[in-house]
C-alpha cells in the first residue's frame, strides 16, 4: 500500500477511535493528528518538481519547488513554497527578494536593505511599495518597512519601487509622484520589481471571493477548473484572445466567454468579438464606415452576441475631423444588418460597444470626477450629465460627441481600463461610470435610451506618460524563469503585465455592474506549456544562468539555455492577469441570480459607520430599477473613505458585496455589519460577498 493511502487508513481510525465515549478524552490529540494528516496529503510527496529535487531555504519545513511542470499543481513557470501551513505561488525578480516567515509573515529581505528612519534604501536610493495600485503604508499613512506583513489569502503584486532620493526623499513625495508625470516616478530616476504572489492556506484568512485555483503560471489555469456557462440569458459578455496553445475557440466559449474571431475560418462565428481596425489613417467617407460594418457583423453570422468594438478613431491619428460622425454609421451598419435579420432591435441587446478609449477621450466618461468638488461631482450627474467637462478652465462644454453625433442610438458605451501606475479605486469608479451613463442615456432630450457599458481592459500596463516610453512600466526588472538545468531572467522592455489582483476587481465589478468585460491582445496570442522551451521575442534582454553556473546572454539551446520556440513558456506573466479577470467575472456568474436588483444600504464596522442616502427614488443603483436621479452614495462613500456596500436581489435570493478600497490589503476592519448580518474581519481592497 503506498503511503498516501496508509496515511488515509491511519486518519480514519483516528476518527473512529475518538468517537467512543470512554476516548473523548484523546480528543485535542485526535485534532493534532488528523491536522498532520490533512497537512501531509496537501503538501507531502507527491508535489515535488519534475526534476525531483527541492531546495530548502533553511528554515524548519519551508521547501521551495519550481512550478515547472503540469504536476506541480498545474502551474508552468514559478515558485512554490509551502511555510507552516500556507503556500506561496509566486514569481521572482532579479531584485526584490521576499522571504515567507514560520509565523505567516512576509519580509522584503532584498540584498543591502536599510532603514534610516525615513523609508528602506538601498544605498543612495529610497525604496517604496506599492500592492496593485494602492500605496503600501501604515494605517496612519506612515511607512511600512515590508517586514513581517501578514496578508490574508488571496492574490497579489507586491511591487518595489527604487528611486532617486533627490526626487523622492519620502513617502509624501511618493504617493504625490507616483504617476509619473512632472518629474515624478518614472524611469528616469526609478526601476520598478514586482512579485506576483498567491496565498492559500487549509484554513482560508479573511473573506475573500478568490478562488483558490488561481496561481501564478504562464498558461491558463481556469480552463482546467470552472465550470461551464453561458452568459447570453444576462446580456452579460466575457472576452478574451489569450488561449492555451493547442485548444480551440469552443474549448473556451463553453465557458461563456467569447473567443477572438478569427479571419480564416469563413463559417459564421457567432461567440466571438473583434477590435476593427483600418491600419491606416487614410480618410474614407460615411458611406465606406456603414458598409464595413455591416461586413464585420456579416462575419459572425449576424449574431447579436458577437462584440464588435474598432479602434477606427485611432487608426485616424487626428487626421480626420469626422471621425466621431462617421462611426455612428459604423455602427449604424452594423445595427441596421441586425435588425433586417432579427426584426427591429435595440442596441442594448447587442454586443455593439465602440471605439476603445473614445468614450473617455471625448469626455462622456470622466471617471476622475469622483475626486472633483462636491458641486462638480452632482453637475456630473444631473445638469450636466450629457455634457464635456474641461479641467483646464473649471467649465462645461456642450454635448458629448456620443450624444451629438447620434451614437446613442446604435451602439453601447466601451470604457477604458488601460491602466498604468496610479492608484485605483475601481468598484467606486465602475459604480461612478453606470450612475452618468444610465442618468445620462436614460433622460438624453426626454427619451429613455439606456445605454450598457463593456469595461475594456488588457493583461499589460501601458506606459501613458509623455513623452511617450519614459513611464515606470518601461523601467521593470524583469523575471526570474525556472527551467530544467537552470534559470531564465527576462527583462521586458515594452508593457509589464498588470497588477493581477486589479484584474480580478475589474473582471469582478465589471460582470457586476457593467455588461462584462473585454480583454484586448493581439490577435493568435497563445501560452505554450513546453516548461523544457522558452517563448521570448528577440528585442527583449534575456540571459541564462545554469544550475550552478553564472548569468549569460542567452543563445536559444546553448550551454543548457532551453530553446526559444512558440510552443514554450512565455517570457512575461500575462497569464496570470487573464486568469485573474476570468475569476472575478466567474465569481459573479455563482450570485447571477442574485443581482437583478443592486441597492446601497448602510454598515458599521470597528472603522466607523456609514449611511447610504436614497436618491429621488431610492437606494437602488440606476440601471437596476426605475430612474433613480440624485444618487449620491458613491461620492459619500469616496469622500468619507467608507466601504462600497451593496445588497443584490432576484429569483434566486439575497447577497451582500462589500469592498473597501482606503485599507491597504494587510489592515482590516472588524464587524462590518450590513443588513443585521455580520461579515466578521474584511481586509482592505476585498470584494467580499455574503449569501443570504
Amino acid at each position: 500500500m503506498e503511503l498516501k493511502k496508509k496515511i488515509e487508513v491511519s486518519r480514519k481510525k483516528v476518527q473512529k477511535f475518538v468517537k467512543k465515549p470512554e476516548n473523548k478524552k484523546y480528543l485535542v490529540l485526535a485534532v493534532v493528528l488528523t491536522a498532520v494528516f490533512v497537512i501531509y496529503k496537501k503538501y507531502g510527496n507527491g508535489k515535488k518538481a519534475a526534476s525531483g529535487t527541492g531546495t530548502n531555504n533553511g528554515s524548519t519545513g519551508t521547501t521551495t519547488f519550481p512550478d515547472n511542470s503540469a504536476n506541480a499543481d498545474g502551474a508552468l513557470g514559478s515558485y512554490k513554497k509551502v511555510v507552516a501551513g500556507r503556500e506561496y505561488s509566486y514569481s521572482r525578480t532579479p531584485e526584490l527578494e521576499l522571504e515567507f516567515n514560520e509565523d505567516g509573515t512576509i519580509s522584503d529581505i532584498t540584498p543591502g536593505l536599510s532603514f534610516d528612519g525615513i523609508s528602506n534604501r538601498i544605498g543612495n536610493k529610497r525604496i517604496y511599495y506599492m500592492l496593485g495600485y494602492s500605496v503600501f503604508q501604515n494605517a496612519n499613512n506612515s511607512y511600512n518597512q515590508f517586514r513581517n506583513v501578514f496578508l490574508p489569502d488571496g492574490i497579489y503584486t507586491i511591487r518595489q519601487f527604487v528611486c532617486d532620493e533627490n526626487v523622492v526623499p519620502n513617502l509624501a513625495a511618493f504617493k504625490q509622484k507616483l504617476t509619473g508625470w512632472n518629474n515624478g516616478v518614472n524611469m528616469t530616476n526609478s526601476r520598478l520589481s514586482e512579485v506576483f504572489l498567491a496565498i492559500k492556506t487549509l484554513n482560508a484568512t479573511g473573506n475573500s471571493v478568490v478562488p483558490r485555483w488561481l496561481k501564478v503560471s504562464r498558461h491558463l489555469v481556469f480552463p482546467s477548473v470552472v465550470p461551464q456557462k453561458d452568459w447570453a440569458a444576462y446580456n452579460k459578455f466575457f472576452c478574451i484572445v489569450y488561449q492555451n496553445q493547442g485548444s480551440s475557440a469552443e474549448d473556451y466559449q463553453k465557458f461563456g466567454i467569447n473567443t477572438d474571431l478569427d479571419y480564416n475560418v469563413q463559417a459564421a462565428q457567432p461567440k466571438t468579438w473583434n477590435t476593427v481596425r483600418k491600419g491606416d489613417p487614410s480618410i474614407q467617407d460615411n458611406n465606406w464606415y456603414y458598409q464595413q460594418g455591416r461586413s464585420w457583423i456579416e462575419k459572425s453570422g449576424v449574431s447579436k452576441r458577437f462584440v464588435l468594438t474598432d479602434q477606427y478613431p485611432e487608426d485616424a491619428q487626428n487626421t480626420d475631423p469626422d471621425i466621431d460622425t462617421k462611426m455612428y454609421h459604423f455602427y449604424k451598419g452594423a445595427l441596421d444588418r441586425i435588425s433586417e435579420v432579427h426584426g427591429p432591435t435595440n442596441k442594448k441587446n447587442t454586443g455593439l460597444y465602440g471605439s476603445y478609449g473614445i468614450d473617455d477621450f471625448s469626455k462622456l466618461i470622466v471617471a476622475d470626477h469622483l475626486k472633483f468638488d462636491r458641486q462638480t461631482f452632482e453637475q456630473s450627474l444631473t445638469s450636466h450629465v450629457h455634457k464635456v467637462y474641461d479641467p483646464a478652465s473649471s467649465s462645461w462644454a456642450g454635448d458629448a460627441s456620443y450624444y451629438a453625433t447620434g451614437a446613442i442610438n446604435v451602439r453601447n458605451v466601451n470604457h477604458s481600463f488601460y491602466m498604468y501606475n496610479n492608484i485605483e479605486m475601481i468598484p467606486y469608479r465602475i459604480i461612478y461610470v453606470n450612475e452618468r451613463i444610465k442618468v445620462g442615456t436614460k433622460t438624453y432630450q426626454g427619451q429613455d435610451r439606456e445605454s450598457n457599458i463593456l469595461g475594456f481592459g488588457w493583461a499589460k500596463a501601458q506606459s501613458l506618460v509623455t513623452p511617450f516610453g519614459i513611464g515606470i512600466e518601461y523601467a521593470s526588472t524583469g523575471e526570474i524563469i525556472p527551467f530544467p538545468g537552470g534559470e531564465i531572467k527576462s527583462v521586458q522592455n515594452l508593457e509589464i503585465p498588470m497588477p493581477w489582483e486589479e484584474n480580478f476587481t475589474c473582471g469582478f465589478w465589471c460582470t457586476l455592474i457593467f455588461s462584462g468585460l473585454g480583454m484586448w491582445n493581439a490577435p493568435g496570442s497563445r501560452f505554450g506549456k513546453d516548461a523544457s522551451k522558452l517563448h521570448w521575442w528577440t528585442d527583449q534582454q534575456v540571459q541564462w544562468k545554469k544550475n550552478g553556473g553564472n548569468w549569460e546572454p542567452y543563445v536559444s539551446g546553448q550551454n543548457g539555455a532551453p530553446v526559444n520556440d512558440s510552443s514554450g513558456l512565455m517570457h512575461r506573466l500575462w497569464a496570470p492577469p487573464t486568469d485573474a479577470a476570468y475569476a472575478g467575472s466567474d465569481a459573479v456568474w455563482k450570485i447571477r441570480d442574485r443581482i437583478q436588483v443592486l441597492e446601497h444600504v448602510s454598515y458599521t464596522s470597528s472603522k466607523g459607520n456609514f449611511t447610504a442616502v436614497p436618491g429621488t427614488s431610492g437606494l437602488h443603483l440606476n440601471g437596476f430599477g426605475s430612474l433613480n436621479k440624485n444618487l449620491f452614495v458613491i461620492k459619500d462613500a469616496y469622500d468619507g473613505q467608507k466601504g462600497v456596500a451593496l445588497r443584490g436581489s432576484g429569483q434566486g435570493g439575497k447577497v451582500l458585496i462589500y469592498y473597501n478600497g482606503f485599507l491597504s490589503p494587510h489592515e482590516y476592519e472588524d464587524n462590518v455589519i450590513m443588513d443585521g448580518v455580520n461579515l466578521g474581519r474584511v481586509y482592505g481592497r476585498q470584494t467580499v460577498i455574503r449569501t443570504i
